[in-house]
């Protein structure tokens, strides 16, 4: 079994946000609180369960920085600078 843990980032594998990525933010139980930095910010987060989600990349080093500027900028890098961040 995954654990996952605060500053994660994933990959959204079903719903209406299949295909977007976000960090975690929180964790409660075998759900996720979520966070894009844009439409799902730190104060709003989305809540997914684990199992419609998938690891990508893993830096648990920025949990005392998590910001939505911060947030909005791992995605951007993690995705190439592209800034192709699916609303």
């Amino acid at each position: 079994m995954i654990e996952y843990k605060i500053g994660e980032m994933v990959k959204s594998l079903a719903g209406h946000d299949k295909d977007s990525y976000y960090m975690i933010i929180g964790k409660e139980g075998e759900v996720l609180l979520l966070a894009d930095g844009r439409l799902k910010t730190i104060e709003k987060p989305k809540k997914k369960k684990t199992k419609h989600v998938q690891l990508v990349h893993s830096k648990t080093d920025t949990i005392g920085n998590l910001t939505n500027e911060y947030i909005k900028h791992e995605i951007k890098q993690y995705l190439g600078g592209t800034g192709n961040v699916k609303d």
